[in-house]
């Protein structure tokens, strides 16, 4: 949209001035005054034609009806879209955000081993007990309490629940302190025999967590001289469909990026199942400062041990070096990377204040439906960047016909109808219709750059056709004859623009075939059925009579339109070759 916006502002600064010298030009000036009567109408007609021609009259509807109809489709998918243009940006996403739960994983965990450090401690109670006090309702907590059942009903004294910030929760229960976390917050010494036992649980994928006790009661959210009494390792049930969610990521030029509160290791480890890539290159960023995390954004895939801040640091360096960024996250401590992200999705079931921030939120709770937002923005995209250039290619035609002619000073040749042909069934049907074809293709380039290098060739084109109606004017009788010469140039110029849609609809499947034919047959119509609605034959004959509408120029004129539509054909195509180089060479 930002880019239809500028080309609109541009066109607004030039339509005034052309159409002006364009009604001067046209016998709004004789003998040094102003035109009055018939001669003044004619210039008026002449003036207004072109200023018309130079309006893309339907091209923001176009693509405001456009991404409409991809809201309601992603509707029927369970996507809610909370604002309209983020369906392109994300489209237009190279990098995606997320932790892998919910998204790689499917939310829950099992218990899978608890490895016994001390035989002195009942450890199912123990984590029972501190589970009951502290209300902890996360997917660890969940996981531990399916195992851990065995609660003995003692009130805590002192609680402290779980934060991803502290990554550890406790409790003081008849005056033992227990917790359960992660080694590296709980313990301020962790000897190698722990490290080693929980280095071989992290390379088998395993979320790792121990349980610890102290007799020192619990103070100001802090728990001091714990000491590990178990080692509890747990299983993230990795989703069915993950692999087949990131592979499609991976061949359409996303990079994921996984961004965890988890130990890095492990969370290599599940993403390497998925076939993530680069999952290897893994890092945690416990103690690092905003710099240190900044630089290293672009070198990691993995990151591990996150902060809320750290997540809204990496997200922003990224966007630092170039990347468009989505950001997924459910929960609070995930808002500020969604804030600082191009396009912020969230799901369902996610904390209310990430689907606040959230510019797509998935009601299914389904990361599977990811890839369906991307393909539909694509869609948009591409459709709306084709269906742009149709627009365009008769904006670029009327002003560099009108300023051909007022350098020779020559009336300006088509009235608001003569562009009916085109208006409607080459750009207008035709344009709505490609816009809401399927279309997968890679987003690639600048919006306006690829409208223009789609738009150029052929407005270049069907300038050419109307300026080698000028020149040849002579060669083939209509030289002296305005009404006849407007008639030529117009035939030239709408069949050149019929051409340039034919090229651009290439390669052809069903749809293109159908809007190539819907083109046709409506272009062909207007001058063989409703010449009348062009003005042909009123301004032929001077009357209303279905008359043959050949009948007022010479026979010789028709090779002459069908060589230069021809020729038109092969500059199209031509011109089209060159830009693809340029840009490659760009």
């Amino acid at each position: 949209m930002k880019g239809i916006t500028t080309i609109i502002k541009i066109i607004s600064w030039i339509i005034f001035p052309i159409g002006l010298g364009t009604y001067f030009t046209s016998g709004g000036i004789v003998d040094g005054k102003l035109a009055t009567g018939v001669a003044a109408v004619d210039a008026l007609k002449s003036a207004a034609g072109s200023m018309i021609g130079m309006v893309p009259s339907g091209m923001v509807l176009l693509s405001s009806v456009a991404l409409a109809v991809s809201v309601i489709r992603l509707a029927t998918k369970k996507v809610l879209v909370r604002e309209l243009f983020c369906i392109e940006t994300l489209a237009r996403v190279d990098t995606l955000c997320l932790d892998k739960t919910g998204t790689i994983t499917d939310g829950t965990m099992t218990v899978e081993k608890v490895i016994k450090l001390n035989s002195n401690y009942d450890v199912a109670t123990l984590v029972s007990d501190m589970l009951v006090a502290t209300g902890d309702a996360n997917t660890t907590a969940n996981a531990l309490k399916a195992y851990f059942n065995t609660p003995s009903g003692k009130k805590a004294t002192a609680v402290v629940p779980f934060s991803s910030a502290r990554k550890f929760s406790g409790a003081t229960i008849d005056g033992t302190t227990v917790c359960v976390g992660a080694s590296e917050f709980l313990l301020s010494n962790v000897d190698a025999s722990l490290a080693g036992q929980q280095d071989d649980l992290l390379r088998q994928g395993y979320r790792v967590v121990v349980v610890a006790v102290s007799n020192t009661p619990i103070q100001d959210d802090v728990a001091t001289n714990l000491t590990p009494v178990a080692i509890v390792a747990l299983q993230d049930t990795v989703r069915s469909d993950a692999k087949e969610i990131i592979g499609w990521f991976a061949s359409n030029d996303v990079d994921v990026k996984i961004i965890s509160g988890d130990n890095p290791l492990s969370v290599s480890v599940i993403a390497g199942k998925v076939g993530v890539k680069d999952a290897d290159k893994y890092v945690s960023l416990d103690g690092m400062t905003d710099e240190q995390v900044a630089e290293i954004a672009t070198r990691y895939t993995m990151f591990g041990r996150v902060s809320p801040e750290q997540k809204a640091v990496l997200v922003k360096a990224l966007k630092a070096n170039g990347k468009t960024v989505a950001m997924m996250g459910d929960g609070v401590n995930d808002i500020l990377a969604m804030k600082e992200s191009d396009c912020a999705v969230s799901v369902g079931c996610g904390s209310d204040p990430a689907k606040t921030v959230a510019q797509i939120v998935l009601t299914n709770n389904q990361f599977a439906s990811m890839p369906k937002i991307v393909a539909e923005g694509r869609r948009v995209v591409n459709n709306v960047q084709n269906s742009s250039s149709l627009f365009l290619m008769k904006t670029c035609m009327t002003v560099f016909t009108s300023v051909l002619l007022m350098a020779i000073n020559k009336p300006y040749p088509f009235q608001p109808q003569n562009l009916y042909a085109i208006e409607f069934f080459i750009i207008g049907i035709c344009s709505f219709l490609l816009a809401l074809k399927p279309n997968h293709n890679i987003i690639r380039g600048n919006f306006v750059k690829n409208v223009l290098s789609a738009t150029v060739p052929s407005g270049l084109a069907m300038f050419l056709s109307v300026a080698m109606t000028y020149a040849f004017a002579k060669a083939i009788g209509v030289d002296t004859n305005q009404a006849q010469l407007a008639t030529v140039a117009m035939f030239s110029m709408t069949f050149t623009g019929l051409i340039a849609l034919l090229i651009l609809l290439f390669p052809y499947d069903k749809a293109n075939l159908a809007i190539a034919g819907v083109a046709t047959v409506g272009t062909s119509a207007c001058f063989l059925v409703f010449p009348w609605a062009l003005g042909l034959i009123a301004k032929w004959t001077g009357s209303q009579q279905a008359d043959p509408i050949f009948v007022a120029i010479p026979t010789e004129t028709i090779w002459f339109v069908v060589i230069n539509v021809l020729a038109m054909g092969v500059i199209i195509v031509a011109g089209k070759l060159v830009m693809k180089k340029l840009q490659k060479s760009n």
